[in-house]
């Protein structure tokens, strides 16, 4: 059965190759021959590789990969990559790290070889299913500003301050983590979620020495927070928390105490009983 395949340009000018389904063909060549595209997107191809791209790999700059090939054999030579959003598992493992001009890796996380995401040009990592003791493996030199680690079993987040430039942080559904104090001293951050449902926090004190810092989400076990040092963050627009227990205070009393620090609120909205904590946004 023949691919289907068709082009589609986006708002950018950006050309993009949609491949789905079928064998590498005549009608393939055809198409990854013809000029003007620098994207590439395939879906549930029955190609054995990425070799039959070989001819094509110093065009292809972005590739998208919700279900490639059997085998990710000659995914490696596509040197001129700027971009990877993969969610397919590679098998045998990429070492991203010999993509030289890679700035954005999407993958998902392989556990035996940690280092093959330590990418030194890599601007934006997102990881999904990671797991492990910590996050020792990222490099001491590296050119991150965002990060998001989605669900898996990381323990710690130790090795996440060696990004010294990093402006966005996104922990999403860790739930096997405990340690997120790496963090508190990231004062370059903009944005920052914790998602890390078992992790003990005291308080909220060290968003303080984030000067930049526009949007906090912190969802761990938050003990107390000290609402002065949320208006002191002079930048911050949104804020979300959970707490061990509900004992905040009254919602009138809250607020009165935000707004008499020079917080105005435009939306406050407060959750009770097992899942207790805020959501506030502030104008």
């Amino acid at each position: 059965m023949s691919a289907k395949i068709q082009f589609e340009t986006d708002q950018f000018g950006q050309e993009t190759l949609y491949v789905s389904g079928g064998a590498w063909d005549a009608a393939c060549a055809e198409a990854f021959s013809r000029d003007g595209w620098s994207a590439l997107a395939i879906f549930n191809v029955e190609w054995p590789s990425y070799e039959c791209l070989a001819p094509f790999a110093r065009r292809i700059e972005l590739i998208r990969v919700p279900f490639g090939p059997d085998s990710s054999k000659g995914f490696e030579l596509l040197s001129n990559l700027r971009k990877i959003q993969s969610t397919d598992v590679l098998k045998p493992p990429v070492d991203f790290r010999v993509f030289g001009k890679l700035e954005y890796l999407e993958a998902i996380w392989d556990k035996k070889k940690p280092d093959y995401f330590a990418s030194p040009s890599v601007e934006t990592l997102f990881l999904h299913q990671i797991s492990g003791d910590d996050l020792s493996w990222m490099p001491e030199e590296n050119s991150l500003k965002r990060i998001e680690l989605r669900a898996g079993r990381l323990v710690s987040l130790r090795g996440v301050e060696r990004v010294s430039g990093l402006i966005e942080l996104v922990v999403d559904e860790l739930k096997a983590c405990v340690d997120v104090e790496p963090v508190f001293g990231m004062t370059s951050l903009h944005s920052l979620r914790l998602d890390a449902p078992k992790a003990m926090i005291e308080g909220i004190e060290w968003l303080a020495g984030m000067p930049d810092l526009y949007s906090a989400e912190v969802y761990g076990k938050v003990a107390y927070v000290d609402w002065a040092v949320i208006a002191a963050c002079e930048k911050l627009k949104k804020f979300g928390v959970s707490l061990q227990q509900d004992n905040a205070g009254p919602d009138d009393e809250i607020k009165k105490i935000l707004t008499s620090l020079g917080k105005s609120i435009k939306e406050f909205v407060r959750y009770k009983g097992k899942n207790a904590g805020f959501y506030i946004e502030f104008l």
